[in-house]
């Protein structure tokens, strides 16, 4: 059972990452980037504060919706295509949903940020990273901004990845409402349109109303700007809300699961 669960997981991650699928996530991504720089007013500026401008626009959102595309409907093409008893006759429930799991969340996870990492790598080809140190750092000091130690100390490749991680795990839970959504309603256009409703309803629903930024997830996993006193704090704070929120989900796409399987 060892073995082949580990089998099970190979052939998951080689479906998730050596897919067009995922090709067309990370170079959706890095144009995401370049089309939310139109809206910004100002696009010839540096890397580093062409970065900055991506975390305050609305169209940021779509990056996230290009993460989930790799491999987060395969609840969806194994119960399309009639394999999913044929599946579980051969593994656990629990096995079946972990492998889909990890694969889902390292894909969506890898593919956002290399769609982020692509655009730095090609907006600095003909822009510098940081042009003026002392007048970007004094306005990104203003800001609270996240990680600014890491900038102060010329760390910038550092602090885009760290940055861009940290928005990745949010990714990866838009990726399993989209596993777990899809188990309940078998449409792909109601699929893949729910993590725009769920981005709005944490955006402005959460912060407007209630007005707690730590339960505002759009907060939590900005990359950019604080919660909490601490730049430590906050990235631990996101990974342990996303781990959470994963083991929430997990739960649920195998009851959903088991049910539909023996119940049905």
């Amino acid at each position: 059972m060892k073995s082949f669960s580990l089998r099970s997981l190979r052939i998951d991650l080689k479906r998730a990452f050596c897919s067009w699928r995922f090709l067309v996530s990370i170079l959706s991504g890095t144009g995401v980037c370049f089309f939310t720089l139109l809206f910004c007013g100002y696009y010839k500026v540096d890397t580093l504060y062409a970065w900055t401008l991506l975390h305050d626009r609305a169209q940021a959102f779509l990056a996230l919706l290009v993460g989930i595309i790799p491999y987060s409907l395969c609840f969806f093409d194994d119960f399309e295509n009639g394999n999913i008893k044929n599946i579980l006759g051969r593994i656990s429930i629990t096995t079946y949903v972990v492998s889909k799991a990890i694969a889902v969340l390292l894909s969506t996870v890898c593919a956002f940020i290399l769609g982020k990492m692509t655009f730095v790598f090609i907006f600095s080809l003909k822009y510098p990273i940081i042009s003026d140190p002392i007048n970007t750092l004094d306005i990104l000091s203003s800001k609270a901004y996240l990680y600014y130690r890491l900038l102060v100390e010329g760390h910038y490749l550092i602090y885009f990845f760290v940055s861009a991680f940290q928005k990745a795990l949010y990714c990866g839970i838009l990726s399993f409402l989209v596993m777990t959504v899809s188990l309940l309603i078998p449409n792909k256009a109601v699929v893949y349109s729910l993590p725009i409703a769920i981005f709005y309803v944490l955006n402005f629903y959460i912060n407007t109303k209630l007005g707690v930024e730590y339960l505002n997830f759009s907060r939590i996993f900005d990359g950019a700007t604080k919660i909490w006193p601490y730049d430590w704090l906050s990235f631990i704070y996101s990974i342990f809300t996303a781990f959470i929120v994963y083991i929430l989900l997990f739960l649920a796409m195998k009851k959903i699961i088991w049910k539909k399987v023996y119940h049905e």
